[in-house]
Order: structure tokens, then C-alpha cells, then sequence
């Protein structure tokens, strides 16, 4: 590893802590770093086989090296790129040997070329951000290291994947430290043969700028992209995104067998896809400034998983913030899985449930998809954020209106009521409506989730069914509805699911009304409905 060794295994055994100059072994580098394996670990080593999250920076996993860094120093000043002449996990292994007198604050995985590798883009800390690693000699107390899995004469572990999760991580310095996103703070291991930036350096960072030899990260390193990823320089467009004529700014970012595809020819109307390689596949939004108002946000997401060996496939969306300008499970809707093989299928993905979604301005989406590669080339139709109808009557109607079989309808939030609409049944074929809302975008694993209170009546056991308008059909008819859910409980509350996902006239369509049917026959019961819900398991 170009980027942490230089001296012999004489002057490695006499080195003092107070003495660490950012050096180990050649030779032993080379057995160590270019086995690209998890390696049983020698010496002490703490935290080995214990994944942890790091506290400093949320996409990171935690694991300690073996005490090899300075607790102080002159303040973070820049940030330092390093290639590692060898592998990420095999590093890993090496940094938490007690032998090692050296360390480095994160090291980002740069292909995931083995069964047992980490996925591309993957990132573990390794020193805490208010401490100083040994990983640039002289430079130590002024700065703060990233190591890349690669080798600076081979571009290929440099993937899109390695780039965007340090172009975060480089933020991250950025925003803690009050560093400047240029290339006077953000440099490679290599930037003394730069005579601009030991000139600035010297008289602006107050380091040696000589005292480096290394030749690292290399110039295969597309400082260019990077940095354009760093200052959010890579083009912007707010969602919706409908790939109507081109890719939109989106990108194949990892697992996949080149660039992102776009195509309206063959019958496709404006789609963008690749064929899945690897595991950990997602396709990358452009940069955006989408302001995220709605508690009830979702992401309609059209895809046709083509060809391939399974039908089974997972979908999972994530996203950033101006706040937290990366990626991570915190920013992320629940994992859907679903089943379809050689045809469409629309699923939402729902945001609003996080505590980062809200009030946030998004800054880029990413659609992630099966974990393991199948063969499978995903195309994909649109992308679209939504607001998802919610109804939970705390203090009004809400403009619901009742149909035929009920009397007036009322909205009752005191004496107990935790916020309900209610409406004595008088007849047969009795329904709540909905007021009109914008087309929603259906998905095939949507449910509408209605919590019931049956008061009274003769008869505990009851149906229900939903119906449902939509933008292309204002009428009610049984090609729009669910079937009919049978459910038991009277003077209690009981919560039905209607699965309106599973018909295709609700997953091909936007939602415009939406109207629950209760029982069939007057059987002397007072309806009352708490919520009614859009959900999206």
C-alpha cells in the first residue's frame, strides 16, 4: 500500500509512537494487503469480528484500530485521498493489528469482487474524527486521511460506487473541520509534486509540504469527478423524474454492467435501465432541492425486471439531505419485496415514517435493488414523490360525506373519542366517501387500512369492502374495488386491511376518491371510523 509504507522492517521495529512517520513493512504489505479476503487477525485486536455503527459519521462502520493515533494536534486543516496498493478488507485486518504503527480515520471498499467481500462503497471508521491518524508523516496533526481500495496504476477498483461514498465522507470533513471543498484542502497523498500547493501550503497550512513522497492516489484518480461530486456540481433537476427524454441526470452507481441505458424505441415510452452484475445495484438521482413538506411522502417507483432467474426481487429507496449530505439506512423507506418477472409493476416506497423526511431538503434520491445479482436487466418507467392520502379525523371530517344507508355525518373528538367520523345506519349498501385529492399513484403492495368501531347492533360479525375513482374513471364499479373483507367486533375498535395493491386497476392508475362500504344490511349499528390510510407495506 503505496499510501502507508516506506521504510524497511528495521527502521518499522524502532519506531517510537512519538516518531510515527506513516511507514510499515514493503514486503509484509504486500502479503497482507493484496489478499482480497477477511484474514484471521494477529496480535491484539479490538473490535475484529463486532460490526458497530460509527457516532461520528452514519454511514460508517466502527471498528478500532489498536490505539495508534495522537489524541491532539494543530486542528484538521485538510483532508488527505489515499489509494491502498491493495485490498479493503485485508487493510481492515491489518489496522487493527497491535503491530501496526500506523492508522487512518476511514477507508472506503472499492469493488465487491468475492463471496465474502464488503459491497461496493462500503466505509469503516478506524480513528475517531476528533483524533489525528498516522498516515501522512509530518502532515499527522493537521490533517485527516481517507484510504480507497486500488492501486494507483489499475482505475478499476476506482468504481462509481467508491467515488460517490467518498465524495460524502469529503463533505463530512468539509462541514465538521470548516474545511473549504477546493483542491488546496481536499488533496491526494501525492500533492507535494503540486508546486501551487506547496506554495499555499506552506504559507496557509502551516506544514512541511516536502516531507511526503508518495505517489497516491495516481492519475487514474478523476479529481475532476470528484470534485464536481463534493460541490454538488454534477447537474440538478427536482423530481418528478418520467424519463420522457433522456436519463434525467440519473446514473448506474454500482453492481451493474456499464452506464445507465435510456431507450423509447421498441414499444418502451422513455425508460432508463442496465443489467444487474453484482450485488448492492442502485441507480443515483441527479442533485435536487426538493423541499420535502409532506409527513405522509412516498416515492412511486415503476420498474420491469426483465429476464433473470427469479421473479423474487426487493426494491428500497434512500436519499440526502442538506443536513446529512449522505446516504444512509436512517434517510431510507422499509424494504418492499415483491414477485414479477418480464412485466411492469408500481410500488411506493414510503418516506414519510422517517424522522429525516419532513421538513427536509432532499439533495439526490437513490433506488436501490436485489442484493444479489440474478441476472437481471431492471428497467425503470419513473420516479415519482407524492403526498399519501391520510385520514385521521382529530378535529374534523376532513370533508368525508357519507352515501346511501347512513344518516348525517358527524365528527366526535371529546369524551373519550380519540378523533372519529360516525353515521347511524338506516338502510342497505351503506358508504363513507372521500373528497377528491390529486391523482395518487397506486402501488401494488399498497393496502387501505380503515380502523372500524361497530357501536352496538345485533350482530358482531360485519364486512367491508373499498372502492376507489381514478383519473381516467370518475365512476364507482366493481373492477375498482377489493373484495369483500369479513371481520368480527362490536363496542371495540378493530382494524381492517383492504389489499387494493393486488388489483392491477389500482396499480396502473392514479387514485382520485376513495369510498368504504360497511355492511349490507341495517343491523342497528352506529359506524365510526378513527383513520383511513394509504399504507405501504
Amino acid at each position: 500500500m503505496e499510501a502507508l509504507f516506506g521504510l524497511a522492517i528495521a527502521n518499522y521495529v524502532a519506531l517510537r509512537p512519538t516518531e510515527q512517520h506513516h511507514t510499515r513493512p514493503v514486503e509484509k504489505l504486500k502479503t497482507l494487503m493484496n489478499i482480497k479476503t477477511k484474514l484471521p487477525v494477529l496480535g491484539c485486536l479490538l473490535g475484529a469480528t463486532i460490526a458497530q455503527a460509527s457516532t461520528d459519521y452514519g454511514p460508517a462502520t466502527w471498528k478500532a484500530n489498536c490505539g495508534q493515533y495522537y489524541t491532539s494536534g494543530n486542528g484538521h486543516k485538510f483532508a488527505v485521498i489515499h489509494d491502498i496498493e491493495g485490498y479493503y478488507l485485508s487493510t481492515i485486518s491489518y489496522f487493527q493489528n497491535c503491530g501496526t504503527t500506523a492508522s487512518i480515520h476511514y477507508l472506503v471498499n472499492g469493488k465487491h469482487d468475492t463471496s465474502t467481500d464488503a459491497a461496493a462503497g462500503d466505509i469503516t471508521q478506524m480513528v475517531r474524527d476528533s483524533n489525528y491518524a498516522w498516515h501522512v508523516k509530518c502532515w499527522n496533526t493537521h490533517s485527516a486521511g481517507t484510504e480507497h481500495e486500488g492501486f494507483a496504476s489499475n482505475p478499476a477498483w476506482f468504481t462509481a460506487a467508491l467515488y460517490d461514498a467518498s465524495a460524502d465522507l469529503q463533505k463530512h470533513f468539509a462541514s465538521i473541520y470548516g474545511l473549504a471543498k477546493d483542491r488546496n484542502h481536499i488533496v491526494g497523498h501525492n500533492e507535494w509534486q503540486n508546486s501551487a500547493w506547496r506554495t499555499y501550503a506552506a504559507n496557509n497550512l502551516g506544514i512541511d509540504p516536502n516531507c511526503n513522497s508518495h505517489t497516491d492516489p495516481g492519475s487514474f484518480w478523476d479529481w475532476t469527478g470528484f470534485m464536481a461530486l463534493i460541490n454538488n456540481t454534477t447537474g440538478s433537476a427536482n423530481p418528478p423524474y418520467m424519463f420522457d427524454a433522456g436519463v434525467e441526470g440519473w446514473s448506474a452507481a454500482n453492481g451493474w454492467a456499464g452506464g445507465l441505458m435510456w431507450t423509447d424505441a421498441g414499444g418502451w415510452s422513455g425508460v432508463i435501465y442496465q443489467d444487474q452484475t453484482d450485488t448492492n445495484p442502485y441507480f443515483t438521482g441527479p442533485n435536487c432541492t426538493y423541499p420535502a413538506t409532506s409527513p405522509t411522502g412516498c416515492i412511486n417507483v415503476s420498474v420491469y425486471p426483465q429476464g433473470g432467474t427469479t421473479a423474487n426481487h426487493e426494491l428500497q429507496f434512500y436519499w440526502k439531505t442538506t443536513g446529512e449530505d449522505f446516504f444512509d439506512g436512517t434517510k431510507s423507506s422499509p424494504l418492499v419485496n415483491y414477485v414479477k418477472q418480464d412485466n411492469w409493476i408500481r410500488l411506493n416506497l414510503e418516506t414519510g415514517a422517517s424522522g429525516k423526511w419532513a421538513g427536509q431538503t432532499i439533495t439526490k434520491f437513490r433506488v436501490d435493488f436485489d442484493d444479489k445479482p440474478f441476472g437481471v436487466r431492471f428497467i425503470v418507467g419513473h420516479v415519482i414523490n407524492q403526498a399519501t392520502p391520510i385520514y385521521t379525523f382529530d378535529t374534523t371530517a376532513q370533508s368525508w360525506t357519507v352515501g346511501s344507508g347512513l344518516g348525517a355525518i358527524n365528527q366526535e373528538s371529546c369524551c373519550g373519542w380519540p378523533g372519529v367520523i360516525w353515521a347511524d345506519q338506516t338502510g342497505v349498501n351503506p358508504y363513507f366517501v372521500s373528497p377528491a385529492f390529486s391523482g395518487f399513484y397506486g402501488g401494488a403492495n399498497d393496502l387501505v387500512q380503515v380502523r372500524f368501531y361497530a357501536q352496538n347492533g345485533t350482530n358482531a360479525t360485519h364486512d367491508a369492502q373499498v372502492y376507489w375513482q381514478t383519473t381516467s374513471d370518475a365512476t364507482w364499479g366493481g373492477v375498482k374495488s377489493t373484495s369483500i373483507v369479513n371481520w368480527s367486533g362490536n363496542n371495540q375498535y378493530v382494524t381492517v386491511n383492504f389489499p387494493v395493491g393486488a388489483n392491477s386497476n389500482w396499480a396502473t392508475s392514479q387514485i382520485t376518491k376513495l369510498r368504504v362500504d360497511v355492511d349490507d344490511k341495517p343491523t342497528g349499528i352506529r359506524w365510526m371510523i378513527d383513520s383511513v390510510k394509504i399504507v405501504h407495506p
